[in-house]
């Protein structure tokens, strides 16, 4: 296995970028702020009895699932941007921990950072070739930078708000018909501080939350903090309340604490995360033929994840869900394996043919057709718009062939000839 090169970007964010519907949203809203993003600087974990099964003639893992994927005519560095703890981010580690990179010539290379935006950042210094991350990266990297969408990864389901259990949200209950699972009154969130990363996926499932209440993000106090940060601060019983994702949901500390009282797909913010490319890097050809592999990759891994009837195949998910574990805990992520399980199944993963149908099937929106995948982007955008977040030309941008049906459609046709 390659080294993963520990490397620390420390990236600079104005937070009125990102700040919602006014100037009141955030405490920080006239001040830079410090992201830093974190890399992983520890050894790729042994796998050598995958390797030892090579070596002996035997078929190994990384021979099971990428059977008849041809390698690369030449041998190409590849940088990967992912998100810390990231379930659509770790299928990229995990090719490499059972030595399918080795395979099709491709050396990569892991740049972790603390959620979307940030790592957008590192696009203009080309710090990427390619990765995975949600709708805020999408957003940020389609409309500021021409980043490409090239597919789908997971449902965004795993994006919550939790409310100390003592606070007069969770005391309110659940008083909400068509949002079951939501907390609370008006009344009881008015004046409310949220940590929170602004201006991705998990501030538009506030801004829909709140929407279900009669209110907007001014009549609450957002504080910016990117998701670890916020980790850390609500198992210290720091905050009133705070948003998380990933398996970061799923810990039973906080849960002990605090109380889920916004979950995304409760209160209709249907969003997913891609796999996205640096227009840079994909225009260049070797880069391209690199990027495109893993593509193949990726979707291998996810058929090898689920059986023909689309439930995880359990004996897989075992091993998939252990090197998880090993990848959260070089990044100083403490999980548990039930942890992991639960997100899985609360996010699936998109399948190549699921992946397929979102690419060509259309929806019509007041700024024409466009695919379903094009949609569910679309449809948080136009969200920060009328928050003044982005101008109303920026819809042309994303739409403006930054979504790349390629390679998928490409993919199906040979799976499916």
């Amino acid at each position: 296995m390659k080294k993963i090169v520990s490397l620390v970007v420390v990236m600079f964010m104005i937070v009125a970028l990102f700040s919602a519907c006014g100037q009141g949203d955030t405490t920080d809203s006239k001040a830079a702020t410090n992201e830093t993003s974190s890399q992983t600087s520890n050894d790729s974990k042994d796998t050598s009895t995958d390797k030892e099964k090579s070596d002996s003639g035997k078929e190994s893992l990384a021979d099971q699932i990428f059977k008849g994927i041809e390698p690369l005519a030449k041998p190409t560095d590849l940088n990967f941007g992912l998100l810390s703890d990231s379930q659509h981010g770790f299928v990229c580690y995990f090719i490499d921990q059972i030595g399918g990179y080795d395979k099709v010539g491709i050396t990569p290379k892991f740049n972790i950072f603390g959620n979307g935006p940030v790592m957008v950042e590192a696009v203009s210094s080309n710090g990427w070739d390619c990765g995975t991350y949600g709708v805020g990266g999408t957003l940020a990297g389609s409309v500021g930078y021409g980043a490409l969408v090239l597919g789908a990864a997971t449902r965004d389901n795993c994006i919550w708000i939790f409310a100390s259990n003592d606070s007069d949200i969770v005391k309110a209950g659940k008083v909400t018909k068509d949002s079951p699972e939501l907390y609370g009154t008006a009344e009881a969130w008015k004046g409310t501080e949220v940590y929170l990363p602004t201006g991705t996926t998990m501030h538009y499932a506030l801004a829909k939350g709140l929407d279900k209440l009669g209110l907007t993000t001014n009549d609450v106090k957002m504080t910016h903090m990117d998701v670890p940060s916020v980790n850390t601060a609500l198992l210290a019983g720091k905050g009133e309340a705070g948003g998380l994702w990933s398996n970061f949901v799923f810990s039973k500390k906080i849960n002990e604490k605090y109380t889920p009282v916004i979950k995304a797909a409760d209160v209709g913010a249907n969003m997913i995360t891609v796999l996205t490319a640096n227009a840079k890097s994909y225009a260049d050809e070797v880069k391209r033929a690199a990027i495109d592999k893993w593509v193949e990759m990726y979707y291998a891994v996810i058929d090898w994840l689920y059986d023909d009837n689309g439930t995880l195949n359990q004996e897989n998910l075992s091993f998939f869900v252990e090197k998880y574990l090993e990848w959260d805990e070089a990044n100083g992520i403490m999980a548990t394996p039930e942890d992991i399980i639960s997100m899985i199944k609360e996010s699936p993963y998109f399948t190549l043919e699921e992946t397929y149908d979102t690419f060509n099937k259309t929806v019509d929106t007041e700024d024409g057709k466009m695919s379903e995948l094009e949609f569910m982007d679309y449809d948080v955008l136009k969200f920060f718009i009328s928050c003044g977040n982005y101008k109303p030309d920026s819809v042309g941008k994303l739409l403006n062939k930054t979504h790349i049906p390629d390679v998928v459609n490409k993919l199906y046709d040979l799976k499916h000839k």
